[in-house]
């Protein structure tokens, strides 16, 4: 049984060019396996969020729209706005 993030095995004893073609395949299939595990994550941290954060975000990742403005559309602060920010960012526990 493979452990999680294994991408191959050798089997012993493996010759060189063994060893030398599953490097080569690792670092081509590297960029694309950690690219999903980033977005993975990061669905996962979105999935935390309470849906004022998630609003919050939304305004200010896809609309690039300023606190002020968030704040006065959703009427509440924008101390408010910034604390939901804030928390939308920080890491969770699980």
């Amino acid at each position: 049984m493979m452990k999680p993030g294994a991408m191959d095995f050798l089997t012993k004893p493996a010759s060189d060019q063994t060893l030398l073609d599953a490097v080569g395949r690792y670092r081509v299939g590297w960029p694309r396996r950690t690219e999903a595990i980033v977005v993975k994550r990061n669905l996962e941290r979105l999935g935390m969020l309470t849906h004022c954060e998630r609003e919050i975000l939304r305004e200010v990742v896809t609309r690039g729209r300023l606190n002020k403005q968030i704040a006065f559309d959703l009427g509440i602060s924008d101390v408010t706005v910034k604390l939901r920010w804030l928390r939308g960012l920080l890491p969770r526990g699980r």
